[in-house]
C-alpha cells in the first residue's frame, strides 16, 4: 500500500468546520494515522469535521471503523461527521456496509459545509439546555413515528442505554419529524418522509412536494432527487446483496478449499502412481539382471564345453591326418602310379574315407611325393623305417 497523506484546513466562512482531505489507501496501517487526526480535532473541540475522499481509492473495514468511531462522541457534542466526493468504488462498498444509514454523504465539500450552516438552531439548543441525564433516561428510545416527543432539539441528544451509532440514529429522526418547532432536515430526511408518506410519487411529484412551505421550499435537480430515490428504494436489495456477496465468499472459500485438497489428492495419487511405476520397474530391472546372470552363466559352460569338443576335435584331427598320411603312403608304396585321384577312390573303396583329389594333391606334396617320379623313386628305394611327417 501507498503511503497516505492527510490534509486539515478549516472552511473558508465558518472557522468552526474542519475539512480533512485525505490521500491514498485507508487501511489498516494507515487507519492510525486518520485516529489520531480526529483525537487532535476532538481535543481542540472541533465537532464540526468534513472527510474528503476524492483521492481515497481504497477503504478497508478498520478504516470504515476509524471514520464511525467516533461519531456518537462527536453528536453528544453537537456536532457531526460527513464525508464528501467519495469515488464510484468507495461508494458502492459505503452503501452495503449500510453506512449511508446514519453517516451522511455528499458530491461536493461546499454542499456538506452549506449543510453544516443550516444546523446550528436545531443542534446547539439542547447544548445550552443541558438537560439532566435523569430527564434524558425517562424517554426511552423508540423508532415509532407516532409517538410524541415534547422536548425540543432532542434530535441530537444521545440516549445513555442506546451502544450503536445506527441504533441512536433512527429514534433521533423520527423525535424531529413530531417535534413541534420548525425542522431541519436532511435532504435524505426529506425525501424518505415524502415517500413514507405518498409511496408512489416518481422523481417529478417528490421534487415539487419539497418546494413547498413545508419543506422550507427545497430545490434540488432531478438527478439528485432520482439518485436519493433509486438508494432508498434498492435498501432491502442492498442487504440481500450484501447477505448474498458474503455467501458467495464462503461458497468461493469453500471451493479454493476443496480445490486445494483436490489438488493435494491428485497430486497424492500421481505419486502413488509414480512410485508404483518405480517399483514395477525396479521389479523388471532385477528379473532383468538374473536373467543376465543365467545367461552369463550358461554362456561361460556353453564356452568351456565348447573349448573342450575343439580340443578334442584337434586331438582327433591330428590322429586322422595321421592315419590318412599312413593310408596315403600305404597306397603309393603299393601302387606308385597313383596319382590323387585314383588314391582318393582307392581310400573311397579301402576305408570309406572321403577326401577330394586336391586334398589328397596337398598331402602328397607336403611329403613331396605330388609327382609321379617321386611316388616311383619312393616306393622302389625308400628305406623302411623312414618317416612320412603329416
Amino acid at each position: 500500500m501507498e503511503e497516505m497523506k492527510i490534509y486539515t484546513t478549516p472552511w473558508e466562512t465558518d472557522g468552526t468546520v474542519r475539512i480533512i482531505r485525505i490521500e491514498g489507501f485507508l487501511d489498516t496501517t494507515t487507519s492510525q494515522s486518520l485516529a489520531r487526526r480526529l483525537e487532535e480535532l476532538l481535543e481542540q473541540e472541533v465537532y464540526r469535521i468534513i472527510i474528503d475522499l476524492e483521492a481515497v481509492d481504497y477503504i478497508s473495514s478498520p478504516g470504515w471503523g476509524i471514520l464511525v468511531g467516533d461519531i456518537r462522541r462527536i453528536r453528544e457534542n453537537g456536532g457531526d461527521l460527513k464525508l464528501a466526493r467519495m469515488k464510484p468504488e468507495v461508494y458502492e462498498i459505503y452503501t452495503l456496509l449500510g453506512l449511508d444509514s446514519f453517516i451522511e454523504s455528499y458530491d461536493s465539500v461546499r454542499e456538506a459545509c452549506e449543510r453544516f450552516a443550516e444546523l446550528p438552531l436545531v443542534i446547539e439548543q439542547p447544548i445550552e439546555t443541558e438537560a439532566p441525564e435523569s430527564e434524558v433516561e425517562e424517554a426511552p428510545p423508540t423508532r415509532e413515528r407516532k409517538e410524541p416527543v415534547k422536548t425540543v432539539g432532542s434530535r441530537r441528544e444521545p440516549d445513555a442505554g442506546i451502544q450503536q451509532i445506527r441504533e441512536a440514529e433512527i429514534p433521533e429522526a423520527r423525535e424531529v419529524e413530531t417535534s413541534p418547532v420548525k425542522r431541519k432536515l436532511s435532504f435524505s430526511d426529506m425525501i424518505r418522509e415524502i415517500i413514507e408518506e405518498y409511496p408512489t410519487y416518481n422523481t417529478w411529484q417528490v421534487k415539487r412536494e419539497m418546494d413547498t412551505e413545508r419543506y422550507d421550499f427545497t430545490r434540488a435537480s432531478w438527478f439528485k432527487i432520482y439518485r436519493e430515490l433509486r438508494r432508498l428504494r434498492s435498501r432491502h436489495l442492498l442487504a440481500e446483496e450484501r447477505k448474498l456477496t458474503m455467501e458467495r465468499r464462503r461458497v468461493e472459500e469453500m471451493r479454493k478449499d476443496f480445490q486445494v485438497e483436490r489438488r493435494l489428492w491428485e497430486a497424492e495419487r500421481r505419486l502413488k502412481l509414480q512410485k508404483d511405476e518405480l517399483e514395477e520397474e525396479k521389479r523388471e530391472l532385477e528379473r532383468l539382471k538374473e536373467e543376465m546372470e543365467t545367461e552369463k552363466k550358461r554362456f561361460r559352460e556353453e564356452t568351456r564345453r565348447t573349448e573342450a569338443e575343439l580340443r578334442d576335435l584337434i586331438r582327433h584331427e591330428k590322429a586322422l591326418q595321421a592315419k590318412l598320411m599312413k593310408e596315403i603312403v600305404q597306397i603309393v608304396k603299393e601302387h606308385p602310379e597313383y596319382g590323387p585321384g585314383r588314391i582318393s577312390e582307392a581310400l573311397r573303396t579301402s576305408h570309406l574315407i572321403l577326401r577330394s583329389p586336391s586334398t589328397i594333391y596337398a598331402k602328397l606334396k607336403k611329403a613331396d611325393l605330388n609327382t609321379r617320379e617321386k611316388r616311383l623313386r619312393f616306393a622302389e628305394g625308400e628305406p623302411k623305417d623312414a618317416e612320412i611327417q603329416p
